[in-house]
């Protein structure tokens, strides 16, 4: 403010200082901390040598501001004021006013008190009379220049809304002189947009003192509108002013700095929409955090409200995490170098349970290196990291289960043709790892026998869009030189075109279980031989027995064939005979 004032507050029956700025100061020739907390006479207490005191009329006005809540007017107030260098007497006329300051409940808990204009009174010798010449005293005139050329703009509106004046400021403003403004209607001279704005605030101001206007464009003279926020006080009833007072302000650096930002929180709200992380930035001077994010409820199951709280993070961080994760960001921020921080921690859910996140920061620093500010992306990798857990434990498992089989996995990229093979692949073939990533290393391996007709049913399967699976039997050299006996089956890949592009496969090696089966095989011959020649030498002379039996039957009377010897030795013999022919049946079909 550039008039002069002190803030004074009651306290029982009398006044207490409670600020003051220079300008005061340099009327009265004082020092502020001569006067803060002291009695407010002490700041007022001039002798007048026609009227009452200062103090004593201002007294009054002080107790009718509060006990009305209205601002008070002393107008051509005479004051004395000695200068305590050259003790040289000035002489002047003070106008005031005084304008009480309520709190939140609207009670009057302090005065301001305004010292709105100062005449010096002169002495006319000639005349012998004296006259008042109005003026400004030294101080006020060194800031009249700044306030011209200064981004605020004064206006003066008659009753008609008319311009009655017009401060230069609209030069250096709106590159335009006060003439273009005076006299003409303000209505005609904002944006056509704004008309309403300043209608209903120009209605508003006519039964309220003072209104702070919305902003408003005015037309400069390179043809741009300039936003201009206002300041509007009723002082029709003033005889000095008579209109409205306007105190325009070039707020369009600002809404235009207000609409970027804006814009900026769309793009961050969009931003964590996209991509559903916590996108945050930290000002590591003042330590206020932003944070921008979907729904964190959905995330951890905590309000909104929870998750602004300054220290919600940090007091949430697994114990084991949490000083890892604090010294990895410490170190970083006062490594002038470092730019970028990475880190990885679990946060504490709402349930108990623990979220796995990775959080990204990028590091501003002033120009002495010095980190000022974070702005940063924390996603949520829980979902990521169970699988990758479990992916782990079914690899292992996998492993574990191939080893126990003895089987190698192979996959072939038909694309590149390149075939990686699995940890049995040296172990039961004996060759090094990398050694045989071409198909042509294996097929040259297989058994010349075996050879064509594995190539041949291998490419066959691949190159027919509707077989998808493939299956060998065939002998493969090994490093040490021997053959081992194996059992090759394949899942063929294809693209919606039938065309195959990879082959994924598993080689069994099944040697020790032919040496088994042609084991089995030879002594299954040896058992069918030996079955067959005991079998033959068994029932050469059983079959001379039947027949004897038979011819007994022919040549002899019916009384003696029906004994009981007879008859067993009928029955025994016809026993054998089926004996003997089971075990031929049996041998002749015995299979591996």
């Amino acid at each position: 403010m550039n008039l002069p004032f002190v803030v004074v507050e009651p306290v029982g029956s009398r006044f207490r200082i409670l600020d003051l700025n220079s300008q005061f100061l340099l009327l009265i020739h004082g020092h502020k901390e001569d006067f803060i907390g002291d009695e407010a006479k002490k700041a007022f207490t001039f002798r007048s040598l026609r009227t009452d005191g200062l103090w004593e009329q201002l007294r009054k006005a002080l107790k009718k501001s509060i006990q009305k809540a209205e601002h008070e007017q002393l107008k051509e107030v005479f004051v004395e004021i000695r200068e305590p260098i050259s003790r040289e007497v000035q002489q002047t006329l003070w106008s005031l006013e005084t304008s009480p300051i309520a709190d939140a409940r609207g009670r009057t808990t302090a005065v301001l008190i305004l010292i709105k204009e100062v005449k010096e009174v002169v002495t006319d010798p000639a005349s012998g009379t004296q006259a008042l010449e109005e003026h400004l005293l030294e101080p006020l005139k060194r800031l009249e220049p700044l306030i011209n050329k200064s981004s605020d703009l004064i206006w003066i509106l008659d009753a008609e809304r008319k311009l009655d004046y017009v401060s230069s400021g609209s030069l250096s403003v709106l590159g335009r002189e006060p003439q273009d403004f005076v006299g003409k209607d303000v209505l005609n001279m904002v944006h056509p947009d704004d008309i309403e704005t300043l209608e209903v605030s120009l209605d508003y101001l006519l039964k309220h003192q003072q209104l702070e206007v919305p902003p408003i464009r005015l037309l400069s003279t390179k043809g741009n509108w300039r936003w201009m926020e206002a300041k509007a006080t009723h002082l029709i009833v003033d005889n000095k002013v008579q209109g409205f007072l306007f105190n325009l302000r070039d707020v369009t650096h600002f809404l235009k700095q207000e609409r970027e930002i804006r814009q900026l929180h769309e793009r961050y709200a969009l931003a964590v929409r996209a991509t559903r992380d916590l996108i945050y930035d930290w000002d590591l001077e003042s330590d206020v955090r932003l944070r921008f994010y979907q729904n964190t409820r959905d995330l951890y199951g905590y309000s909104p409200e929870e998750v602004e709280k300054k220290f919600f993070w940090h007091k949430r961080i697994h114990p084991d995490d949490k000083e890892r994760a604090m010294e990895l960001l410490e170190r970083h921020l006062q490594d002038p170098e470092a730019s970028f921080v990475e880190n990885n921690y679990r946060i504490r859910t709402r349930d108990g349970a623990y979220a796995y996140v990775v959080d990204h920061g990028f590091i501003i620093r002033n120009k002495e290196g010095k980190a000022v500010r974070i702005v940063g992306a924390m996603r949520d990798v829980t979902q990521m990291i169970e699988q990758k857990q479990a992916l782990q434990i079914a690899n292992e498992r996998y492993n574990m289960a191939m080893k126990a089989a003895n089987e190698m996995i192979w996959d072939w990229d038909l694309q590149t043709g390149e075939i990686i093979r699995n940890a049995a692949f040296p172990a039961v073939y004996g060759y090094q790892e990398g050694e045989a990533d071409t198909v042509d290393f294996w097929i040259s391996r297989v058994h010349p026998d075996d050879r064509r007709q594995v190539e041949a049913s291998l490419m066959g399967a691949i190159e027919d869009p509707q077989t998808n699976q493939w299956l060998e039997n065939y002998q493969v050299r090994a490093a040490d030189g021997t053959y081992k006996h194996v059992i090759d089956r394949a899942w063929i890949s294809r693209k919606a075109s039938g065309k195959a592009t990879r082959v994924v496969g598993a080689t069994m090696d099944v040697t020790e279980s032919k040496k088994a089966y042609d084991q089995i095989q030879h002594q299954n011959t040896l058992l069918r031989d030996i079955a067959w020649s005991q079998s033959h030498l068994v029932r050469a002379p059983l079959s001379r027995l039947l027949g004897l039996i038979e011819y007994i039957e022919q040549v002899s009377n019916e009384c003696s064939l029906q004994s009981s010897d007879w008859k067993n030795l009928k029955k025994a013999a016809t026993e054998l005979d089926d004996v003997v022919r089971t075990i031929v049946r049996k041998s002749e079909n015995l299979e591996f």
